[in-house]
This record gives C-alpha cells, structure tokens and sequence, in this order.
C-alpha cells in the first residue's frame, strides 16, 4: 500500500494514519476479512504494491481508534476488553477481536453515521458479531446476546428534534440476532471455502462482487 499526501496534511496526522498495527495474529484470515469479498481480498493481497490511497480519504481509521480508547477505560472486573479468538474450519485458522465480552454478550463499538443505521442493521454487522460469538463458544464461554454499540460521527441535536426515527442520541445500542451454534458453523464453513476457491482462481476468474456488496441501491423510476 503506498500512501499519498494530496491535502498536505500535517506529518503528525499523516503518521497517526499510516502507522496500521492491527494484526490477525497467527491466523489465515481474519473475520472481517472473512465476511468480505474473495474477491476484493485476493486482488488486494495480489497487488498489494500497485494500491494508492490518500491520507485524508483515511480520516475514519482515527475515529474508530477514538472508541478502543474507550473500550480501555472499563474497570468492570468481569469484563473481557478486545480479547482475541480462533475459529478452526476448513483447514484455516480464523481470528477475531470482539471489543468486550461482558454478562455473556458479545459487544462491538462502531463509528458510523447516523444514516447507516436509519436503514436498519447492516447484514455484515450479523455476520461479524455471529463469528465472534463462534470464537468465544469454541473458547468454553457462553454467549446469550450480541449489541452493536453505535457511535454516530455526524449526529445532528436538531435533527433528534424533528419526529421520525432519527435517533435521539449521539450513542445508540442496536440487539442484533443470535444465530444457532449450528448456523453460525455451516456460515463460516462456507465462506472459508469461497475464500480458498478464489485462491486458486486467475484474477479476472474470480466471482465478482455481487450488487448487495458493492453497495448498490435497487433501480427506481420518476414518473
């Protein structure tokens, strides 16, 4: 990955950007990766050298940082703060970095707009939540519930204000569905196979990304 700097930002943001010390440990995948792609996954670690990316399109990096500093503070002395996990299936080894295990629920911090989630909870945030779940059951603990704790970067008070469903707060809880053990096995199963498909796949003969994945909104008409 190679870096430009086309706002000329400040070196010290520049540094805090760029200086990337997440690991997957020793793992083959890691879930975020995992729920993503084959595609974008494979290209990205095939060209890894050709990607340029600007600094300031990076700006979100820190603001998610913001909330790990956060998740630092808790004192709670039956709490579990970014604990690491491995799921074996296929072959590979997979990891996971939930944000806190607290009364047997999973939680994960988000830094997102207050927009992401007037359209309801994101499939990906299922399916991550549901993979660390599986990584805390194969550990021996028990998980009775999974929350997204939504942190709104762009919250407006005058908005709040307005009726509808904008959200009153800056900071939101979202309960996101439990899958069986049974489920939540056969889907990681599944996806570590397309992802070793791909591996053995050209690059133009990997299955592209489908229009849910790239975000696409369904066709309207104005009459």
């Amino acid at each position: 990955m190679q870096y430009t700097n086309e706002m000329n930002l400040p070196l010290s943001l520049v540094s805090a950007i760029t200086n990337d010390t997440y690991s997957k440990g020793d793992a083959d995948i890691s879930v975020t990766t995992l729920i993503q792609p084959p595609k974008i996954r494979v290209l990205t670690d095939r060209h890894q050298d050709e990607i340029t990316e600007d600094v300031a399109d990076c700006i979100y990096r820190l603001m998610g940082t913001n909330a790990h500093a956060i998740i630092e503070q808790i004192q709670h002395k039956d709490a579990l703060q970014e604990e690491r996990l491995f799921i074996k299936a296929g072959g590979w080894t997979i990891s996971g970095q939930a944000d806190l295990y607290e009364d047997e629920i999973v939680h994960d911090y988000k830094t997102t707009s207050a927009y992401a989630i007037l359209h309801g909870i994101k499939p990906e945030w299922v399916s991550q939540l549901n993979c660390y779940a599986s990584g805390f059951r194969q550990a021996g603990f028990s998980v009775k519930g999974l929350k997204i704790i939504a942190i709104l970067r762009d919250w407006s008070k005058f908005k709040a204000k307005e009726k509808g469903n904008y959200p009153k707060k800056q900071v939101t809880t979202l309960d996101i569905p439990l899958w069986t053990p049974a489920k939540a096995k056969a889907y990681i199963e599944g996806r570590v196979a397309l992802h070793q498909a791909a591996d053995e796949l050209a690059d133009d003969d990997i299955e592209p990304c489908n229009p849910e994945e790239r975000w696409h909104d369904p066709d309207s008409w104005a009459v």
